[in-house]
């Protein structure tokens, strides 16, 4: 029977890497060395830790600060409301939900229903620039939608209307825009937090 060649190929392959090593110990010496490497750049965490430090990462902030904002606040008035716009599959919701339990409200807003909704209060299903929602949440959350609205700007106002006065929101998009300085120069928020990545951090002051 003849040999392939691409077997050939890998045979060859093993003793230029290996010289003393037959094919079977290549292979498993080569998963082996794939694996400490992934331990060592990828430490294992649990699940929630990778949902809330995916988006810790989008917005520029450790995972530990965003967590800590978020428990500030619970301390501080015992229970808080968390909007995110865009949810997805709602697996930030729900990772939310898990942590701090019923001290967190968890509502989505998305385009379509995820495969589960366990771990989130209210999910809605509708186009993200009309939500109906009115000084209702301490934070709302927004990664990589505004460049996919038709009209940006608007969603920009209704996470405002979304807020509480104090409330805070995180956004993270390609798109830019001096809606952020028109809104702060009347007043009705505060720019924490503004660089050229398309982050911005804010807080209705009125």
């Amino acid at each position: 029977m003849p040999v392939s060649l691409q077997r050939v190929r890998r045979v060859r392959k093993a003793k230029h890497v290996f010289p003393d090593a037959d094919r079977g110990d290549y292979w498993r010496r080569l998963l082996a060395d794939v694996a400490r490497r992934s331990r060592n750049e990828y430490p294992k965490v649990w699940p929630e830790e990778r949902n809330v430090s995916r988006y810790a990462e989008a917005l520029g902030l450790r995972r530990k600060d965003l967590l800590t904002t978020l428990k500030k606040q619970i301390d501080r008035q015992g229970n808080i409301a968390v909007l995110d716009m865009g949810a997805g599959q709602g697996f930030f919701l729900k990772t939310l939900k898990k942590l701090f339990g019923e001290k967190i409200t968890t509502v989505g807003l998305s385009l379509k229903r995820p495969r589960s909704t366990n771990g989130i209060d209210e999910l809605r299903i509708q186009l993200a620039e009309r939500p109906s929602y009115k000084k209702s949440f301490d934070f709302v959350f927004s990664i990589h939608l505004l460049e996919y609205s038709r009209e940006p700007g608007e969603v920009v106002k209704n996470i405002c209307r979304a807020l509480k006065v104090g409330g805070i929101a995180y956004i993270r998009s390609s798109f830019t825009s001096s809606i952020y300085q028109h809104l702060a120069k009347e007043g009705l928020i505060k720019i924490i937090h503004l660089n050229p990545d398309g982050v911005v951090i804010f807080e209705r002051r009125r």
